[in-house]
């Protein structure tokens, strides 16, 4: 269940015509993050899972939308940038990674 939500809307177009792609990862408290990488949705999770059903629900179950950063993540609401996003994040793992 997420702790803090703002609700995406399906889909989001990209400024180049293509559609929105998220990053989740932990902040530097221990929560899991979900961000649009523009800075339009995301939300605070409880758990590494329920940030990831967030994202892909949001994608449409877009394949390569979402991804998992390899650094911290962090929500920025209000501003025009989403996360501080390291370039190493990975296409989501099924490992099963739960939140401490």
């Amino acid at each position: 269940m997420p702790a803090s939500l703002i609700p995406p809307a399906p889909a989001l177009p990209d400024i180049d015509g293509g559609t929105s792609c998220f990053v989740i990862g932990q902040d530097r408290q221990g929560c899991w993050v979900a961000a649009e990488i523009h800075g339009r949705a995301g939300g605070l999770f409880r758990s590494r899972q329920d940030a990831l059903h967030y994202a892909v629900d949001a994608t449409a179950h877009r394949p390569d939308a979402v991804r998992i950063a390899a650094d911290g993540v962090e929500l920025h609401l209000g501003g025009t940038s989403a996360v501080a996003l390291d370039q190493r994040a990975g296409p989501p793992s099924s490992s099963g990674a739960r939140s401490r």
